[in-house]
């Protein structure tokens, strides 16, 4: 009977201890699937600050906008997670913003509750009480446009002007979802994608369109693992989203459109006058992109923190705007 050497023992030996930690530590390094690993009663406050840099003509402009949110893990099934949201109610914003000094009122709440289920094995997140958000919407409209009147009428104008737009926007489900976007997408936009070093995921979406109308707006988003810090147990993830700005081009040639009123036209003036619009919008040039990046706590896939920045450019006759955001979004228990 042969014995194997001292040396090929020890390096059988070797062998038997280090091949089951370093078979998961080569899975970890070769691949990352992000799921919610939450618990009942989790919570998180969401602090969100918004940084706004526009040029337009020339004319520089900055703004800066902060709010919070709070996030809390209420309940759970079998298939998905339900989260409460409290989130800034955005007719009081809007009339904040406009200089309106309402005070409290008891019929119009300060928050909006936003009750989103997440699924747990590809984290897609849908807003279950949708309606509710969108009586809650109406409803404190008609509260703070009647508050708006009776303490400065001269504002009364400005807040109808600035709330019809988004109040068009509150008609369906999907339309109130993409509202509030922003809400959800940094807790959950990671989730269901299978991340490989150095590899870069590409997806196109379909979603409803925030200028309102039946066209959709579509979105190709590249999204990419960074690096993962296996000391802090921490996950780094870029994305890239860039939105196909077609719809906005019809619904502004349907609304040039609009304008032009035949009965008052002559065949000719009205071709002149179509013509100078048809080059006026061919002229017309619009870019939206978005780059985030989010930081991931391994051990809950939580977010600590998602920065966005939305770069938006549009070149019309006579006007050139250029509009940069930084949205950032810390999350602490």
């Amino acid at each position: 009977m042969t014995f194997p050497s001292m040396a090929t023992t020890m390096r059988t030996l070797l062998t038997a201890l280090l091949f089951p930690a370093l078979v998961p530590a080569l899975a970890q390094d070769a691949a990352l699937y992000l799921v919610p690993r939450w618990k009942v009663g989790d919570t998180r406050t969401m602090a969100i600050t918004t940084m706004t840099n526009s040029t337009e003509n020339g004319e520089a402009k900055a703004e800066r906008d902060y709010m919070e949110g709070r996030v809390r893990v209420v309940n759970e099934t079998p298939q998905a997670f339900i989260l409460r949201i409290e989130y800034d109610n955005v007719v009081l914003r809007q009339a904040a913003k406009l200089g309106a000094a309402l005070g409290e009122n008891p019929q119009t709440p300060a928050k909006l509750t936003l009750r989103y289920t997440v699924d747990r094995l590809t984290g897609k997140s849908a807003l279950e009480n949708w309606e509710e958000v969108q009586r809650t919407v109406k409803k404190s409209f008609a509260d703070v446009k009647k508050q708006v009147t009776a303490k400065d009428s001269s504002l009364a104008p400005a807040f109808q002007l600035v709330m019809t737009p988004i109040l068009g926007l509150f008609d369906k489900r999907e339309n109130v979802e993409a509202y509030f976007h922003d809400a959800i997408d940094p807790i959950t936009s990671c989730f269901g994608q299978d991340f490989r070093e150095r590899d870069t995921l590409r997806t196109v979406e379909y979603g409803a369109s925030p200028f309102g109308g039946p066209d959709s707006i579509r979105t190709t988003t590249r999204i990419w693992l960074e690096r993962v810090d296996r000391m802090e147990q921490q996950a780094f993830i870029n994305t890239l989203m860039v939105l196909d700005m077609e719809p906005l081009v019809r619904m502004m040639k349907q609304m040039a459109a609009g304008f032009m009123d035949p009965a008052k036209m002559s065949a000719e003036e009205r071709r002149k006058a179509q013509k100078k619009m048809d080059q006026e919008l061919a002229a017309m040039k619009f870019d939206a992109r978005y780059q985030g990046t989010h930081i991931i706590d391994l051990r809950s896939n939580w977010p600590i923190s998602v920065v966005t920045t939305a770069n938006l450019v549009s070149s019309a006759p006579g006007k050139n705007a250029v509009t940069k955001v930084v949205r950032t979004v810390r999350f602490t228990p």
